[in-house]
């Protein structure tokens, strides 16, 4: 299995809904993202405000390019962004 910690914020466009933190966009994200391939999951490492949310994502080493293109898709659907941060 291969790991990746990223930190998620609003990319600064309207979300879908005005009373939709930065964190639940971001959670949309990443359960979405689970979804979509087997074997996925994720690990929230913090949740302690509404502006960003930080979130360990495990999935199997053989679909790494696919894990991350997916990632990059949700984010764009969902208006989020998305920065690597050194693991924890």
């Amino acid at each position: 299995m291969s790991s990746a910690v990223f930190r998620f914020t609003r990319d600064g466009r309207e979300s879908h809904s005005t009373m939709i933190s930065a964190t639940t966009d971001a959670m949309s994200v990443v359960l979405v993202w689970q979804a979509l391939g087997a074997g996925r999951r994720h690990e929230v490492l913090d949740d302690s405000g509404e502006e960003f949310l930080v979130v360990r994502l495990i999935y199997p080493a053989e679909q790494a390019a696919q894990a991350i293109s997916d990632l990059d898709e949700q984010c764009d659907t969902h208006g989020v962004l998305r920065e690597y941060v050194a693991a924890q």
